[in-house]
Parts: C-alpha cells; sequence; structure tokens
C-alpha cells in the first residue's frame, strides 16, 4: 500500500503517532541500556517510559474508536486497516485477530454478487474489477456436463499457458480465470480458482473466468458464480 493510500485511509496524525510511538519505544530501550551502563539510576528513563505508555495506551483507544465509527459508517476496509496497525503495534491485544476477521468478512458480503456462467462459451466476459491488494473471494457451485470431441492418444491431452488449450496449472474441467489489464487490455496469465478461491489479485482490472478445457470440446450447463471483494461489471 502507498503512503497516499495510507493517508487516505487512516489519517496523517494516527499513523505518524503511532509509528512515533514505536520509535520513541526503541529508543527509550536503548537510552535505558547506555544508562545502566554508566551506572546511572534511570529515574528520568523510566519516567519517559511511563509517559510513553500512557501516550501508546491514548492512541491505541483514540484509534480503536475511530475504527468502530469506520465500521457503523459501512467503511470496513478503512476500519480493518487501523486494527491491522494496532495489531502490529500490539499483537497481544486481546480479541484483535478475531475482529480483523470479522471485518474481513464484512467487507467481502458488503461488494458480493452474483452471475449464473455459461460453461459453453469459453472465457466470460469481464464479470468483475478487481482492485490490487484488496481480498477477493470467488465461489462456484452447480455441475456441467463436459464431452471431449477431439482425438486422445496414449500421450494425453496437449497443454499450453495460452488460455486456448488445457491451462496446466488446474485440473481438467476446473474453475479458472484471468485478469485483463484495464488500460492495454492485456491478459495476464490463466490462475486456478476450483471451487472456491480467496486471494488478493496483484494486480487491477477485469476478471474473466473458463472451465480448464481444451479445444474442440463440448460443454453444456451453467455454474453459479458468488463474487465478493469487487466490482460488478455492468452487463454482467
Amino acid at each position: 500500500m502507498s503512503r497516499r493510500e495510507i493517508v487516505a485511509l487512516a489519517g496523517p496524525v494516527c499513523i505518524l503517532s503511532l509509528v512515533l510511538v514505536n520509535f520513541v519505544v526503541a529508543q527509550t530501550g536503548s537510552s535505558k541500556s547506555k544508562t545502566k551502563s554508566k551506572g546511572a539510576t534511570g529515574t528520568g528513563v523510566r519516567a519517559l517510559d511511563a509517559r510513553v505508555q500512557e501516550l501508546q495506551e491514548g492512541l491505541l483507544r483514540d484509534a480503536t474508536d475511530i475504527s468502530k465509527g469506520y465500521e457503523d459508517a459501512g467503511e470496513y476496509d478503512r476500519a480493518k486497516f487501523l486494527l491491522e496497525v494496532l495489531h502490529k503495534l500490539d499483537p497481544k491485544l486481546p480479541g484483535l485477530k478475531d475482529k480483523i476477521d470479522k471485518l474481513t468478512e464484512k467487507s467481502l458480503d458488503s461488494s458480493e454478487f452474483e452471475i449464473d456462467m455459461d460453461v459453453s462459451r469459453g472465457w466470460t466476459p469481464a464479470v468483475a474489477m478487481l482492485q490490487k491488494d484488496r481480498l477477493v473471494r470467488i465461489e462456484a457451485t452447480g455441475d456441467y456436463k463436459f464431452v471431449a470431441t477431439l482425438p486422445v492418444t496414449a500421450d494425453g491431452l496437449a497443454t499450453s499457458d495460452n488460455g486456448v488449450d488445457v491451462y496446466p496449472g488446474a485440473p481438467v474441467g476446473a474453475l479458472i480465470g484471468i485478469i485483463v489489464n484495464a488500460e492495454t487490455n492485456k491478459p495476464g496469465k490463466p490462475f486456478e480458482v476450483r471451487a472456491k478461491k480467496d486471494w488478493t489479485p496483484p494486480q487491477a482490472g477485469y476478471l474473466q473466468l473458463k472451465v480448464n478445457v481444451p479445444a474442440g470440446h463440448k460443454c453444456t450447463g451453467k455454474l453459479k458464480i458468488k463474487i465478493s471483494g469487487a466490482s460488478k461489471v455492468a452487463g454482467t
């Protein structure tokens, strides 16, 4: 995530303050070691430690309140981001991991939609717009009929990674996808989906889907595809 995105999500004051606390804590520990090595009592350092602890606790309270406000406003990704910052600051905070997981589910549920995929048509038109590094979930239900109408030798089916023949990275018949760059319209490499896939796309772009079958096949039927964490493309 870029610096601009971080500022937009959490606000410069909160983030800089949290970073400052980490820095001060680290420097305090270093100073304490140096003070002890000189034989000093460390009273002044302990007083500073107490002030840092108080500052940190206040920041944790404020960030938690802000996160709750984002959640109440339906901004689940922003709420989750703040809690992830807190988790890095103090991984031992009770219940924090569970809360982050719940916000993840809420974020996915808030952008959920379904499409019917006709398996006979090859690659679908663009069905969803994906954002880089934002969690996406794809779920497929149903079944279809697959009949190979091409001759098969003892060597089996030919495979390639060009999206025309069978993609070797997934079982024959499995659901696969590609991400098409929105600016260049250039498709990326196919990837395995199967019945369910949770992942963070490495790039933004349009999602297309198909079943992993060879050229010359005959497929009939439809799969119900549920997509969460992405924007539905109009007309799908």
